[in-house]
């Protein structure tokens, strides 16, 4: 509530980190437990908010084990949730060009290819973009 209405237009950028595989337990709670398997997570699934209009960003990270495209869509759209619950808009989703992601795009753009219908707010449009710094280093790694 403290920042303006047009800071609280966001955009919501994902990616996967990989990590190393181990259990700390502290202080009663089980730290690194992936949440998609009772294991220890191989990958944390960072979601990151940021204003389109301002400089307000937040960052959080799920534990993951053999991350699916269904898992991503479903933590995808929790998150969407969560932030928009908080009085945020969000107006695009950022992620790399990967086959998980390249599917959760394909699944949510039934029948757009740039955009879904903001899951709570009916009639606006959250639109798909692939994220030119990772596009850039696929070309100079892979083409030059």
């Amino acid at each position: 509530n403290i920042l303006p209405t047009r800071e609280r237009i966001v955009a919501v950028q994902m990616d996967d980190i990989n990590v190393k595989s181990a259990l700390n337990y502290t202080e009663g709670q089980l730290i690194r437990a992936a949440s998609t398997a009772n294991e220890s997570a191989t990958t944390v699934q960072a979601f990151m908010i940021s204003s389109i209009f301002g400089s307000y960003t937040e960052v959080g990270l799920i534990p993951m084990k053999k991350m699916t495209a269904g898992d991503l869509q479903t933590k995808l759209l929790q998150t969407i949730q969560c932030v928009q619950s908080s009085g945020f808009t969000v107006l695009a989703v950022i992620a790399d060009n990967s086959a998980v992601n390249r599917r959760v795009y394909k699944e949510l753009c039934a029948q757009n290819k740039y955009s879904f219908d903001n899951p709570q707010q009916d009639g606006t449009p959250t639109f798909l973009i692939h994220d030119s710094i990772h596009l850039l280093k696929c070309i100079w790694c892979n083409w030059l």
